[in-house]
């Protein structure tokens, strides 16, 4: 009898606008990337979202999008929060920083995109659309171990796409 790999192929959120609720916000710390020849040393923090959408076993699917814990003008962090919140940043935001755990059970808007090799993205981050009933998180905001993996190697290594547990080899860059 042949024994195959086993697949880890998941569903994927499908690609569109989708109502989401943030469940969680880790802190990976400090992790060191290579860009442009350059290795840099960044603080990351991952946002996980749930959606409506649910997979093959009936739970609410997840998609996770990976920031540099920055909110410098070019920062994607400030960009995102920025659309959420549908206004600029103040200057006590700015000054103060945003403690992205205020974040969890916030209800917003994402655009998901389809990579080349199918994978859910998040590529915007939007307010909540009028006289929709907000979401409640039903997902686990505990670190899981593939998160703690990252944490503990102290290395951007992998980046979150789309509803899959287990990362695959990416980075993003501020």
């Amino acid at each position: 009898m042949a024994i195959a790999k086993a697949s880890k192929e998941y569903k994927q959120v499908s690609a569109g606008i989708a109502q989401a609720v943030c469940y969680a916000s880790w802190d990976i710390g400090i992790q060191k990337k290579e860009y442009m020849g350059d290795s840099l040393e960044s603080h990351q923090v991952i946002l996980a979202f749930e959606v409506e959408e649910t997979d093959d076993r009936g739970e609410r699917m997840r998609l996770n999008k990976f920031y540099t814990l920055s909110l410098g003008s070019k920062a994607n962090l400030r960009k995102d929060l920025e659309s959420w919140y549908g206004r600029t940043l103040t200057e006590k935001e700015l000054a103060d920083g945003v403690d992205t755990d205020t974040l969890i059970g916030k209800n917003c808007m994402l655009n998901i995109v389809l990579s080349d090799k199918g994978k859910a993205k998040v590529t915007a981050v939007m307010p909540l659309m009028k006289n929709l009933t907000a979401l409640v998180a039903v997902n686990s905001p505990e670190m899981p171990e593939w998160v703690q993996k990252i944490k503990d190697k102290g290395r951007f290594a992998v980046e979150m796409e789309g509803d899959a547990q287990e990362p695959t080899v990416v980075d993003e860059v501020e």
